[in-house]
């Protein structure tokens, strides 16, 4: 990891090649520096939805969901329309078993996204969970 700390230095301030090396760290198997990576760009670019998507896409491939929510929250929150932003987000709720919250993130999502299926079957299985058995089908 000293190399990573070392390219930091030197790429510190711009949060695209940020964002660009944490994307990188993460596809060579690398979680905590792309998330170190990511939360720099962050630091820099507090606003960009696709940075925190990814921040969260690192926690949630690690299972950890308790972890991944916030990044998904606030990429749904600050770009519902980015692509599965809102949806990452339900999935999560639903993971961590807040089945009412999932199917109100999930039916934002649809509304950007209505023939994604992934989002139809997540809000039909909340739904079931929560109870509502009915209103799932």
């Amino acid at each position: 990891m000293g190399a990573f700390l070392l390219a930091l230095l030197f790429v510190a301030d711009d949060p695209d090649v940020l964002y660009q090396e944490g994307l990188r760290l993460f596809s060579a198997g690398q979680p905590a520096a792309a998330i170190a990576s990511f939360k720099k760009s962050l630091e820099l670019r507090p606003g960009d939805a696709t940075a925190w998507k990814a921040l969260g896409v690192v926690h949630a491939a690690a299972s950890d969901y308790a972890r991944a929510e916030e990044p998904f929250h606030r990429a749904c929150l600050l770009n519902a329309k980015l692509p599965d932003a809102c949806l990452y987000f339900g999935r999560t709720l639903y993971l961590l078993d807040r089945f009412e919250q999932a199917v109100n993130v999930l039916r934002t999502a649809i509304g950007s996204d209505p023939q994604n299926a992934q989002i139809h079957r997540i809000e039909a299985l909340a739904l079931e969970a929560s109870g509502k058995s009915e209103e799932a089908e």
